[in-house]
């Protein structure tokens, strides 16, 4: 298991962040079951609340509720 944090999600979700290629690289990597909590979650939502990178947010919710696990 892997607690992920915002910085995470922002880097993987943020293709201008600096650190997108790394996170993109981790997420390839992982084969562990991820964990984020909904705090997590809330802190990524906020600082994707620009109205271009809503689309973005609302895909990575959405793919986290349909995750059974």
């Amino acid at each position: 298991m892997i607690f992920i944090d915002t910085g995470f999600l922002i880097a993987v979700l943020r293709p201008a962040d600096e650190l997108h290629p790394r996170a993109l690289a981790w997420s390839e990597a992982l084969h562990d079951r991820l964990i984020v909590s909904e705090h997590v979650l809330w802190e990524a939502v906020n600082e994707l609340s620009a109205p271009l990178e809503r689309p973005a947010a609302h895909q990575m919710l959405t793919e986290i509720k349909a995750d059974p696990s």
